[in-house]
């Protein structure tokens, strides 16, 4: 049993991405403090491991619990990683038990995406929301589906890997999954194509560039809207949402959801005839950004151990 006393100082919250470390420390109003970006260690359960030990040494004066999101089928009650397709050397572990062996405090263990989607439900978009979808634009797809006001996990730990849904049902390879659509990546070579260039681009070089007028690269993001638009139609027809929210670095472009309001309005337009219980979602940018992660971490630890 952890100390009842120690649970209402300063939260550690760790949000471990694909290529980087995001930290810092939050308090009971939510405050950042503290905050710092690492390389991501993805060498192995060595170099995690002493990632996370270096940080809790660094502040463990100050913080009564560790709060961790990560990429990966997890189950978030026990802290046990099934799979990361990030940290690929996490495979049936339970990394918390792991953890705790050098940092003798609370540790709790979300999934990234589900963490986003906590911070929304709880202090952003979807504040009130009872049925509602989270789409994460990154370098892959990520998802939650909300339900009832709680996030469906599924019954392996696995709903809403949505970067692994089929656009074309006539290829058995990866080529074909929503990802490569509407993954980072996927923009980047709708640009390319549009441009006739193998030049890599960044998201925002890719909006700064559309918003100055690159009628080129104005195209490539209308098309990328069009695949976006069909995809959040599908989930709404299975899902029957209040409100789809989308998050990630893209997310904060108007011109985004400029395109995909239309797209969305031309489609449902269309289907109403044979769908008339279809209902167009509000379909919103997440509040939070590059902190969602870390907020949504800090909500599962106080939602299990107190602090508020």
């Amino acid at each position: 049993m952890w100390r009842k006393d120690l649970l209402m100082n300063e939260i550690l919250t760790l949000d471990f991405g694909g290529s980087a470390l995001k930290y810092a420390l939050l308090n009971v109003r939510q405050e950042f403090s503290e905050s710092g970006v690492m390389d991501a260690p993805k060498s192995g359960m060595e170099e995690f491991t002493n990632c996370v030990t270096s940080l809790y040494e660094k502040f463990k004066h100050r913080i009564s619990g560790i709060a961790i999101a990560l990429a990966g089928t997890l189950d978030s009650k026990s802290g046990y990683v099934f799979q990361s397709s990030t940290y690929t050397f996490m495979k049936e572990i339970n990394l918390v038990e792991i953890l705790n062996e050098k940092c003798p405090i609370p540790i709790t263990l979300a999934n990234d995406s589900n963490s986003a989607a906590m911070a929304e439900m709880n202090y952003g978009c979807l504040q009130g929301v009872s049925h509602a979808i989270v789409i994460i634009l990154g370098s892959a797809i990520g998802g939650t589906i909300i339900h009832n006001g709680e996030i469906y996990q599924g019954k392996h730990f696995s709903a809403a890997e949505f970067s692994l849904l089929k656009t074309n049902g006539n290829d058995d390879g990866l080529d074909y999954i929503w990802a490569k659509k509407n993954g980072s990546n996927g923009l980047m070579r709708l640009v390319q194509k549009y441009k006739g260039t193998d030049k890599r681009y960044s998201g925002i070089e890719i909006f700064n560039m559309a918003n100055q007028g690159d009628t080129d690269v104005i195209d490539a993001v209308d098309e990328f809207c069009r695949h976006l638009a069909v995809q959040i139609y599908n989930l709404q027809t299975i899902f029957d949402t209040e409100r789809i929210a989308i998050g990630g670095g893209i997310s904060a472009q108007p011109l985004l959801f400029e395109l995909l309001d239309e797209y969305l309005n031309d489609i449902f337009r269309r289907e109403e005839p044979f769908a008339l219980t279809n209902v167009k979602p509000d379909v919103v940018p997440c509040k939070y950004q590059n902190n969602a992660n870390l907020l949504g971490a800090y909500h599962h630890y106080v939602s299990k151990y107190g602090g508020q």
